[in-house]
């Protein structure tokens, strides 16, 4: 599901560029006189919203990671904390 989202964006941010957008007033109100334009605003500030949703979920799930590294007694160890966290096989045990 997640690399047909990222298809979706990528094919929708080259229709932003090729594409001839409906402009808007301040008000939110259609610009009329615009003949074959497409109405594309609404689905480019769905993208931002999911956007800055997946940042903010990113930021709440590492804050925990974060505020413990700020207990440790060095950055190097807080590093490596981060660097075993995110690898594949985890951090290891201690005999």
């Amino acid at each position: 599901m997640q690399p047909l989202i990222c298809v979706l964006v990528v094919f929708l941010g080259t229709l932003n560029k090729q594409l001839f957008i409906c402009k808007y007033t301040d008000a939110g109100q259609l610009i009329g006189g615009q003949n074959g334009c497409y109405n594309l605003v609404p689905v480019f500030e769905w993208i931002r919203r999911c956007i800055i949703s997946i940042f903010l979920v990113f930021f709440i799930a590492f804050l925990p990671l974060f505020l413990q590294g700020t207990f440790r007694p060095s950055i190097s160890s807080l590093l490596l904390t981060l660097c075993y966290q995110n690898s594949p096989r985890g951090v290891p045990e201690r005999h």
